[in-house]
């Protein structure tokens, strides 16, 4: 079973590879010469080289708060915080090297303590 990932397709695969390891602490999984599996968190990525690279819009969902405030300190990133009801979502984005824009998410679900107190 293959697992989901993004394509990306981009003009200098070297660029791509060294702005995500900066910048989100991506680690590569499998790499040939036209293309690299990147591994952040839990998303994977694979840059595809194409000659006329075309912008896209990158979405990396954290499993954890920490992972997420990691990458947020280090691009020194404002995150946006909506609340509704028992979730929250963090948000923040910013624009790789070659354009295009990296959307950076994690979503916080927690059970109220009334409900807590119910299963008592």
């Amino acid at each position: 079973m293959e697992l989901g990932r993004q394509k990306i397709w981009v003009k200098d695969i070297n660029l791509m590879i060294k702005d995500y390891e900066a910048k989100l602490m991506a680690k590569i999984l499998d790499q040939t010469e036209t293309s690299v599996l990147l591994a952040i968190d839990d998303e994977l990525l694979e840059f595809i080289i194409k000659p006329v690279q075309s912008k896209s819009i990158v979405s990396i969902q954290f499993s954890t708060e920490s992972a997420f405030r990691q990458v947020c300190s280090r691009l020194t990133l404002d995150m946006k915080i909506v609340q509704e009801l028992n979730h929250n979502l963090f948000q923040a984005g910013y624009t790789d090297a070659e354009g295009n824009l990296v959307k950076l998410y994690f979503h916080q679900v927690y059970i109220p303590v009334s409900f807590d107190a119910e299963l008592q």
